[in-house]
């Protein structure tokens, strides 16, 4: 809190603005134009209300984040104690809550309101809970999209078990989505398809993987956050291909249908997703890191786990890092060893399927 507190006086990110002015076009009626799904303009609605004043909410803002914060480092305790490691949890907890290289982003984005559903969803798998994996999975989805990645796993896997439990799981989800967007839509304005065209022909950014093969092609240089015109890419068709290919892929490794298997693969989902998505930003280390984090401690060898586990997220951690052009110049060279770390620990964690930790009841 006192870190939270100390940057929230020294450090002011445009996104803040931006927030406040989708919160308070919201308070007063008017059509929000926004590249998020419909939760995330309320969410800036009440806190645009409880603020009153940009100024305010400068300061207000990363109190809120707070319990969402600390939900997901509660979460991510408990899940290393599911999996037998009580040590391996509190540590991925720790290095979850007091990494100086994603402090900045817990205060000043969004990203981390969403990551705790994420959290939500990957322990109701652990639990075996198909209402509170759907119900996670919705409010997120509706959020910020990406914690409603871990529904496929939980539909396989609960499909394995129980055509109820399936069948519930999903109408909860798509209840929930369809209620909320609609009586959003109805009572605000009729801006459905907005954010999901936005999104759809959004070109690719600077910080993505695919830039880096289009600089080494033409030499093209922007800064990170910047969309150069794109030589493939130009919607999203192919990469949401991809994604789903590669979701598929994942699904077909498991061999065994246990619970364990699939919390390990929605995981794996995520950092599939972050892989090949035409878009990044060094943000989304609140998404990837409790992925990552929640892989390692499911492996056996828990000693060999943790090594491993804290090295590939120092690495990925600093070389994200690194890619704020605001920092260094040598960005591109960051995003290329970010990447390529990336690749290595993901592909490591593939191999790791057969090698995973029973949940403990």
């Amino acid at each position: 809190m006192a870190l939270r507190f100390l940057m929230g006086t020294i450090i002011f990110d445009q996104d803040i603005a931006l927030y406040y002015k989708y919160g308070s076009l919201l308070l007063q009626g008017k059509p929000v134009a926004a590249e998020y799904p419909e939760l995330a303009i309320v969410f800036w609605g009440i806190a645009a209300y409880i603020s009153g004043s940009l100024t305010t909410f400068r300061f207000a803002y990363p109190i809120l984040m707070l319990p969402f914060g600390c939900l997901t480092v509660y979460l991510l305790h408990k899940t290393g104690l599911r999996f037998g490691s009580s040590e391996l949890g509190s540590a991925s907890a720790l290095l979850y809550a007091l990494s100086p290289f994603t402090a900045i982003f817990w205060m000043f984005k969004f990203d981390e309101v969403a990551t705790s559903f994420l959290m939500v969803g990957l322990y109701a798998l652990v639990l075996q809970k198909h209402r509170l994996t759907g119900l996670s999975a919705a409010i997120g989805f509706l959020i910020k999209w990406f914690p409603a990645l871990v529904l496929p796993s939980a539909l396989v896997f609960f499909a394995r078990k129980s055509t109820r439990a399936t069948l519930e799981l999903l109408g909860i989800f798509s209840g929930i989505v369809v209620a909320i967007v609609i009586s959003y839509h109805a009572i605000w304005d009729g801006s459905y398809t907005f954010a999901y065209t936005f999104h759809a022909f959004r070109n690719i950014n600077g910080e993505s993987i695919y830039y880096l093969f289009e600089y080494l092609l033409t030499g093209n240089f922007i800064i990170p956050s910047g969309s150069p015109t794109p030589i493939y890419m130009t919607n999203s068709f192919v990469s949401s291909v991809m994604i789903l290919a590669g979701i598929a892929w994942l699904i077909l490794l498991v061999r065994k249908a246990n619970a364990s298997n699939f919390v390990y693969l929605s995981s794996l989902t995520v950092l599939l997703f972050l892989l090949v998505n035409k878009i990044y930003s060094v943000q989304y280390v609140l998404w990837f890191l409790p992925a990552v984090l929640t892989c390692f401690m499911q492996l056996k060898a828990k000693s060999q786990s943790m090594t491993l586990g804290i090295v590939a997220i120092t690495l990925l951690e600093i070389f994200n890092y690194a890619k704020i052009s605001t920092l260094s110049k040598w960005w591109i060279v960051a995003s290329g060893c970010f990447w390529i770390s990336f690749a290595v620990t993901f592909s490591y964690l593939i191999m790791q399927l057969s090698n995973l930790s029973p949940i403990e009841t």
